[in-house]
């Protein structure tokens, strides 16, 4: 259907009609839509539903050379609509995240975002990455109380962590800001089992709809070989990740 279609006009089409394209007649644009670009693999904590020791890389954070060259070679690519500044580490290790991000939409990336603990998300810090111009942010919080907390994202302080997120709504509104939109994220386990309706209840309080504001429930998994999480339901049908048909993995 699509084969004589220009690539650029193609790439302006809704995304259920490129997403039809891409799961149905198995096209591609010849670029990716997303690319999750890993700017460290360090990280900070030891949560319990993470891989890591699967992790047999080197340790370390991106050149911001390297990360300039990749930056530039994306820019200008209309296929590419996300550009997500995280993988397998801790974003705000990075003590020039602020510097970088502010870099990609100079360059006119469309939608920078990266997902965090948001244990290092000082006051200085969230000002210099809202003031760079970040798209949206996802903070990873996977337990309501500091019980159920402490066991999940072990490493980690409950108390500073929630105190960060809070101030980083806030400190959004302050500066008149409307963006980045901010995902907040629960993944269901047994740490927190029973603690889903209340985690809604509680964060539904400081999102902006307007703002593009989310909640977001994700079912825990173990594709790409990681822990076992899921037990087998009687059927050996098997779910395919979607991300490969439009996203690229860059470490």
């Amino acid at each position: 259907m699509f084969e004589n279609i220009e690539k650029p006009f193609f790439a302006m089409m809704p995304k259920y009609i490129r997403h039809y394209y891409y799961f149905k007649k198995l096209g591609n644009l010849g670029f990716p839509e997303m690319i999750n670009l890993e700017d460290t693999n360090a990280c900070n904590a030891s949560c319990t539903m993470c891989p890591r020791e699967k992790l047999n890389r080197p340790i370390g954070i991106m050149d911001f050379g390297l990360y300039k060259k990749l930056i530039d070679e994306c820019s200008g690519r209309i296929e590419l609509k996300e550009m997500h500044l995280n993988g397998f580490g801790e974003s705000l290790l990075d003590e020039g995240i602020a510097e970088k991000i502010s870099y990609a939409k100079k360059k006119g990336l469309k939608r920078v975002y990266f997902v965090t603990n948001a244990s290092l998300l000082t006051a200085s810090v969230a000002e210099g990455i809202i003031k760079a111009g970040l798209d949206g942010i996802k903070f990873s919080i996977y337990g309501i109380t500091k019980e159920s907390y402490d066991k999940i994202h072990r490493g980690l302080n409950f108390d500073v962590t929630e105190e960060n997120i809070i101030n980083f709504f806030k400190l959004r509104e302050t500066l008149g800001f409307k963006r980045p939109y901010i995902k907040m994220q629960f993944i269901s386990q047994d740490a927190n089992r029973g603690e889903r309706e209340l985690f809604f209840r509680k964060w539904s309080k400081f999102i902006n709809r307007k703002t593009g504001d989310t909640l977001l429930d994700f079912k825990i998994h173990n594709w790409a070989d990681g822990r076992a999480y899921n037990k087998k339901m009687g059927s050996e049908k098997f779910k395919s990740c979607a991300l490969p048909f439009f996203c690229a993995q860059v470490l």
